[in-house]
């Protein structure tokens, strides 16, 4: 090589294991942003960024960035990178919100929140974002509104009558072959905050 060649791309750094980093982006960043759309869809907003105007939407989302998908990161991977600190991760979340709700991008809650049912799957965003907390013995509140959201566009009668979710979600995870009592703490969220929306109490 020549004496002044640098091996590799100065802006990127490279990472023995990408697994944090993947569940940084899939269960906090992609997470939270479905979260958004869904209570977007929730609140009667057509662009994410609206929900800057809707009382109590981004103190919501911020806290469940941080207190549940945060939290469970930084407790799981702790000590394997600045990001998964405390005050490393705030930076993260406030930076990605601040890109969410940027009015230039003009996203929209319909486009973010499309696919409802893969975003439910037992390992994807959301129901994965309440698993990876629960493991580590935090409540994933806010992720369970988000999947109630998500399930009230599947199937918008849940918020009118008492249907069984189970009917709805099993044949999503069935793929999967999940524990049957991680499935029963998970529903058991997810009908708490079906009961909350039933209520109107979003925030």
């Amino acid at each position: 090589f020549h004496p002044f060649f640098r091996r590799g791309i100065a802006v990127f750094e490279e990472k023995d294991n990408l697994q944090p980093f993947e569940e940084a982006k899939l269960y906090g960043h992609n997470a939270t942003h479905a979260l958004a759309a869904y209570l977007g869809r929730m609140s009667g907003v057509e662009r994410l960024s609206e929900l800057k105007a809707v009382p109590g939407a981004i103190p919501f989302l911020r806290a469940a960035f941080l207190e549940e998908s945060g939290q469970s990161l930084i407790r799981k991977y702790g000590g394997q990178d600045s990001l998964f600190t405390p005050a490393g991760y705030r930076h993260y979340v406030d930076d990605l919100l601040q890109r969410m709700m940027n009015p230039y991008l003009r996203d929209t809650v319909e486009r973010v929140g499309r696919d409802p049912r893969r975003k439910l799957g037992w390992d994807d965003r959301l129901i994965g974002t309440m698993r990876l907390a629960l493991s580590q013995g935090i409540t994933p509140h806010r992720y369970a509104i988000g999947a109630a959201a998500a399930l009230a566009i599947i199937e918008p009668l849940v918020l009118k009558q008492d249907l069984p979710l189970a009917e709805i979600l099993l044949p999503l995870w069935a793929a999967q072959q999940p524990d049957d009592e991680e499935v029963a703490t998970i529903l058991a969220l997810i009908e708490e905050s079906v009961a909350r929306l039933k209520s109107e109490k979003l925030f």
